[in-house]
């Protein structure tokens, strides 16, 4: 993504900056057909603005550089981490001219065409501390500055090209090298006049008409008609003449004149129609356009008449149509008449003639700079939009699905892969219907992992989304798995697998490369398939690449065990059922699976958890234990809900409390911070007690006794319903 004039349109999308240009974002929250309300009319004059992953920087009119967003490993500019939620001032040495953002540093541009740069390895130039603003040594005064995924490139005056950075795909314009690299020459460009940079790769016009690429081709992104990675830059001839060129992630569009054509990644026809990348140039996209930019996985066109229309990706609002449809129809955004435009990742912005600045897209990372992270980290419920009493809840990504009092199952947020099971793959924040339950047939048993959820009726098991594990089959719809017929008493789902409790017997099916299907071979299996050696099942849980199982004879666990998470004692993959101790070698009552850690419930209701304990996922201070171990913190317990990396349990006198991995709040403690404290889930349970909870990515759902559905962490792609928004479909401004 390049600094300068094409970045300053996004300065509607920022920011509160101190220095009297007064608020330029919004007050108001997010709507589901129209985003933020505007409260000031008037732009701040900033030099530039750039974007990164998930932090932004900015260059006020006197030259001071500010910073907003995630400051991981200090790219906001300030010492230690955290999140920036309104901008900071970056110190600087001088007044800068713009300024440039990748995905861990951030780099300005001063007066003399020096640069000085702050964050992760300040992009390649390491040995102070996180966050110190370094100068950055280059053989030339710079002109341009591009950054992509941890590099930056700089144009020189004299028209070379200097990179560096990370280069694992030949990024900086040398053959690709593990560790990053210091400041390199491009030899074979020396009259450059325009940088792109995508993800992993770059492109410069020179002087001359002639474009040259380096960097990722996997896409046939650098326009060579291959998809081989080229040692050093190489001519892309198909690109030469291009008065403009726009790199997206993995895709790259050229405008020459008005006609606007594109190459190489097309999963979402980004690129052009149909939904094969593009080794040549494809059909042009527009034919009168004046500017092109693109966003990771999106291309916007500004035409000659204002009109700015979008192709690809849209599960944020990328397109701007004003909803988040899938469809491969692009259309001009309704009533925005531009005369500039903007892209970063996943937001975009346009200049109307009066100076008016309208922006939309993914608003998660702050984007659209109004001034507020997307997260509730507390429980907020999902109130006039969810009518129904829910008694179960499941999230998978995010995606939630709740299962209703009448046994129907609501589903809502990111729909990729038919998560939501209403036979689209448009996203939704409001809830949609996926089962309507026949009489005396409710939906229970909901469980979720990997994309997809799954529910039993009194007919079988009914899966939806991203490939049901192991049957071969997949869609948009309800559909019951083959081979899955009698009483189900139990269902558990990994990341690519799934187990039910049948008759009393346990079967598993999917993929199986660490043993987690328990048949004592690494053999996947595409039909339900009895474990072995195990009866009298009474419950199941699964996660990530490891299960565990209670029966008549104890707690067992098989799988992935490279963190203790089995709880043998040993970190060996266990391909096969192991009997699992727990402390005074009492009965399992309970168990529940994490990504990488294990607990269980035993008859006298002491909790016990194992595995990796990095996030404080254990309950206990530890970085990991591979042996059932009391969680004295919490007290007795009746339920207990194991996540990724984090654990919630319901404690005897109704009160629930969870410890772990809360970056995104969705511990519901009311902030961010996590370990292995247990914690209130807010105060819902001060009403009824907490009879279910899911957790996605950044998101945890909780269902209480009474049918009340509350939700906590990051509203990513409509998770958390309609009132939070981490996207804005149509334009604001």
């Amino acid at each position: 993504m390049r600094s300068g004039v094409r970045q300053v349109l996004q300065c509607a999308a920022a920011l509160a900056l101190a220095t009297g240009c007064g608020r330029i974002g919004y007050d108001a929250t997010a709507t589901v057909d129209g985003g933020d309300a505007p409260d000031a009319p008037a732009a701040c004059a900033l030099r530039a603005v750039s974007l990164g992953r998930d932090h932004g920087c900015a260059v006020d009119a006197a030259g001071g550089v500010w910073c907003w967003g995630d400051n991981g490993r200090g790219k906001v500019g300030v010492t230690g981490g955290g999140w920036q939620p309104n901008p900071v001032a970056v110190p600087t040495a001088a007044p800068a001219l713009d300024v440039v953002t990748n995905s861990g540093a951030s780099c300005a541009r001063f007066a003399d065409r020096t640069i000085a740069c702050w964050g992760a390895d300040k992009g390649g130039v390491g040995g102070t501390p996180l966050g110190a603003v370094t100068p950055v040594a280059l053989p030339g005064p710079v002109d341009e500055l591009v950054g992509g995924l941890g590099f930056f490139c700089a144009r020189l005056a004299d028209g070379g090209v200097a990179c560096w950075g990370d280069n694992v795909k030949g990024q900086v314009g040398i053959a690709p090298t593990a560790e990053p690299e210091d400041v390199r020459l491009v030899s074979e460009v020396t009259d450059a006049i325009d940088l792109e940079a995508g993800h992993r790769a770059v492109c410069a016009r020179t002087a001359r008409g002639t474009v040259w690429c380096w960097g990722d081709n996997r896409a046939g992104q650098l326009g060579l008609g291959t998809t081989s990675h080229d040692e050093r830059p190489a001519e892309a001839t198909i690109l030469n003449g291009a008065d403009e060129l726009a790199m997206g992630g993995r895709h790259t569009c050229a405008r020459q004149g008005g006609v606007v054509r594109c190459v190489g990644y097309n999963d979402r026809h980004q690129s052009g129609p149909g939904d094969n990348d593009l080794l040549t140039l494809g059909p042009p996209l527009a034919t009168d356009a004046i500017a092109v930019v693109a966003q990771a996985r999106t291309t916007c066109i500004l035409a000659r008449d204002g009109r700015v229309t979008c192709h690809g990706l849209n599960r944020g609002g990328e397109r701007g149509g004003g909803t988040l449809a899938r469809d491969a129809t692009p259309a001009a955004i309704p009533g925005l008449t531009a005369t500039r435009i903007a892209a970063g990742a996943h937001v975009a912005c346009a200049e109307a003639a009066g100076g008016a600045l309208a922006c939309w897209g993914d608003d998660l990372t702050g984007g659209l700079g109004r001034g507020r992270l997307a997260l509730a980290t507390e429980p907020v419920q999902l109130g006039a939009a969810v009518t129904p009493d829910f008694d179960e809840v499941a999230v998978t990504g995010d995606a939630v699905c709740a299962a209703a009092a009448d046994g129907d199952v609501w589903c809502w947020g990111e729909n990729d892969y038919g998560t939501l099971g209403d036979g689209s793959f448009d996203g939704s924040p409001l809830p949609r219907r996926a089962i309507d339950a026949a009489p005396g047939a409710p939906i229970t048993n909901l469980v979720a992992s990997g994309g997809f959820f799954c529910g039993r009726d009194p007919t079988g098991l009914w899966c939806w989304g991203a490939g049901f594990p192991g049957d071969g089959s997949g869609g948009v719809h309800p559909t019951p798995i083959r081979g899955v017929t009698g009483t189900i008493d139990a269902v558990a789902l990994g990341h690519d697998h799934a187990c039910a409790v049948i008759d009393g017997v346990l079967r598993c099916w999917g993929q199986n490369p660490l043993g987690q299907l328990g048949t004592g071979e690494v053999v996947d299996a595409f039909t339900p398939t009895i474990v072995p050696g195990l009866t009298g099942v009474t419950a199941v849980s699964a996660n990530s690449n490891h299960t565990c199982a209670i029966t008549g004879n104890g707690l067992y666990c098989w799988g992935n065990n490279s963190n203790g998470q089995l709880g043998p004692g040993r970190a060996t993959v266990e391909p096969a059922p192991v009997r699992i101790a727990l402390p005074g070698d009492v009965a399992a009552v309970a168990v529940a699976a994490g990504n990488a850690h294990t607990c269980a419930i035993d008859a006298g209701g002491v909790l016990s958890c194992w595995g990796l304990g990095d996030s404080g996922q254990l309950g206990f201070d530890s970085p990991g234990t591979s042996t059932p171990t009391v969680v004295t913190a919490v007290g007795r317990v009746d339920a207990v809900w194991a996540h990724a990396d984090s654990t919630c349990a319901r404690r005897l006198d109704g009160l629930t409390a969870c410890f772990g991995a809360n970056g995104s709040g969705a511990l519901g403690n009311g902030g961010r911070f996590g370990g292995f404290t247990p914690q209130r889930f807010g105060q819902i349970d001060a009403v009824a007690p907490i009879a279910g909870i899911g957790a996605g990515h950044d998101v945890r759902c909780a269902v209480r006794a009474d049918g009340a559905l509350w939700c906590a962490g990051r509203a990513s792609r409509g998770a958390l319903g309609p009132t939070l928004l981490g996207w804005t479909p149509a334009p604001v401004g």
